[in-house]
Formats: C-alpha cells, structure tokens, sequence
C-alpha cells in the first residue's frame, strides 16, 4: 500500500538570553516535509541508499539533495533505531520557510521531521522519548530540538545522559517575537567555536538567577520582568562580536518598545520579545541599524505556539 507522510515542524528560538543550551521556544513558522512512501518494502535494501529528494523554498539550490542531506540522514538513523531491515522507496519534498544557519532551528526541524517521517514508517515503533534522545544526539543540544518536538517553552536539561524537559506555555504572556535575519555568514559551528571553556563565578550566578526570572515570568504571565530575565554573560557577548550591527540592533529594538532583546540561538538572527502593538516597529528599527552598517535583513513577526511537531498519513 501506498501512502504519503506530512510532518510539520515549528521554527525555535533558543536559549533566549539567559537560558544558554537549555531554554527553547516553538515559533508559528514551520517546514512542511512530504514524504511519499511505495508500497514494495524491497526498493532499497540498504540505509545507504539515496531516495529522491526535491527541496523548495528556503535552501533550495542549496542544501544536498543526495545521502547527505540531513533529513535522510535522519530517517535513516529512525530506520536503524527501529531496527528497519529493508527501506521501502520513498519520495521526499521539503517545503521550507525557516531560514537556514539562522538561529531558528532549521537544522532541528530537518532532524525532527525526518524522525517523524521515519517512525510513521516503521509503525511508530519509537516512543517520543526516544525520538527525542536520537534528535538531540543528532543536534548535539537540546535547546532546539526539544521544542520543535513539544512545542511551547521548554526548559531542557541532561540527566546522564538522557534528554529530560519541562513544557510550558509563553503564548499566555501575551508577547509575539519580532524577529530580524541580517545576511551574515554565521554557521553554528562557528558560532558554538567562540565560547569560553571556562567563566566566572559571578557570570555563572548571574545567568543562574536570569534564568530562573525567566521561569517565573512566563509562570506569573508578567512580561515586565523579561527585560531583566533575558539578560547573559556567558555567551551573547563573543557572538555578537561576529554579527556586525548587533549591538545597536538590540538598542533599536529596546527603544522601539521591546520587553527584551537576545540573539537567537547561535545566530545571527535578533530576537526582541515586544508586545503585539511595539513588533512592527522594533522589526523596522532593527532592520535599519543593520541597513546603516550596509546590511540586507529580514524580518518576521512570529507567534509562539504551544503545537509541536504534526504528523499525518495518508494511505493510497
């Protein structure tokens, strides 16, 4: 039997100042990834084997349409994971509206639809926590990962090795997330290759406590404590070094009304977290102070969602 596998994955926004590795947020900007299924399981025998992969939209022309590409190499760590023995033929199309080596999860929501797209296949053989432990040694970090799966905010933690979490819900705050893209070559590699071995005392307490402010204001639903709660000093400082016009990117977007402003993720997207009203105008006032450093940028105006990761299968 034929059948066609949808999996829609959300955009994230990690870390979020404060909440370095731990802290991610499910965005309302997703992937769409179809996988069209054969019915014969002996088309491929073997998880080298490279399907048919067609890619719109962002990263098209781009990103590997071959067994590199990162959303096979997913599906076939699902496969073995599952204990797969034959891959049947598949089809695979990528529709895809986040942008890439952004700070906004792309390569998360490749890891997570592949997985799910794998899993369908395989009967949904692998619990969710499973998935979840594959797609954060995939990614090498949670803080994307977890919420593209969960959605919502997600606080991620290590426990010997198992990827543990807790979801809540920071739609309730009442805040969307004006997002500006510059074009800046910043690969998370890159990125992650500027960080200390070590840090101080005192930066580490002072991330301890934003951290938990940050908690506590999507907790208490009170945005007047995000200005402080987004604060860092163990990161944010050496990235935006390699992002020019970062520093008065977050200058405009405070005086544009934003409640607080982070780097996304690695990078070198900026994130100010305003309410409804204040977002188009930190959007504009961010886009400007790259534009005086000649930069091209974009911008996205993004609710937080609570809906993770779909899936649906149709059967032909």
């Amino acid at each position: 039997m034929k059948k066609t596998i949808t999996v829609k994955v959300p955009a994230t926004t990690a870390n979020l100042g404060s909440g370095f590795d731990s802290f991610g947020a499910a965005l309302q900007l997703r992937n769409t990834l179809t996988v069209e299924v054969g019915g014969n399981p002996s088309g491929y025998s073997g998880h080298s084997a490279s399907p048919e992969i067609i890619i719109r939209g962002e990263g098209a022309g781009a990103l590997p349409t071959n067994a590199s590409n990162l959303v096979w190499r997913a599906m076939r760590r699902g496969f073995a994971a599952a204990s797969l023995k034959k891959i049947p033929r598949v089809r695979i199309v990528m529709e895809n509206a986040v942008p890439l080596t952004s700070g906004l999860g792309s390569s998360a929501s490749a890891v997570v639809g592949g997985l799910l797209a794998a899993n369908e296949i395989c009967y949904n053989k692998l619990s969710h926590e499973k998935l979840i432990q594959i797609a954060v040694g995939l990614e090498g970090h949670p803080d994307n990962a977890v919420p593209a799966f969960a959605g919502g905010f997600c606080v991620s933690f290590d426990d010997k090795g198992r990827t543990g979490y807790a979801k809540m819900s920071i739609s309730r705050l009442g805040i969307v997330a004006a997002v500006c893209v510059p074009d800046v070559d910043f690969p998370t590699a890159a990125a992650r290759g500027l960080l200390p071995r070590s840090v101080k005392m005192s930066d580490a307490v002072y991330n301890l406590s934003r951290s938990a402010l940050f908690v506590a204001a999507v907790s208490l639903r009170d945005g007047s404590l995000i200005k402080h709660a987004v604060g860092d000093r163990l990161h944010q400082a050496r990235r935006m070094k390699r992002i020019p016009g970062a520093d008065s990117a977050f200058e405009a977007a405070d005086k544009a009304g934003a409640l607080g402003v982070c780097v996304s993720g690695a990078g070198p997207s900026i994130v100010a977290l305003c309410p409804t009203g204040a977002a188009r105008a930190a959007t504009r006032a961010m886009s400007a102070s790259f534009a005086r450093k000649g930069i091209n940028s974009r911008a996205f105006i993004l609710d937080f969602t609570d809906r993770g990761a779909t899936v649906t299968t149709k059967n032909k």
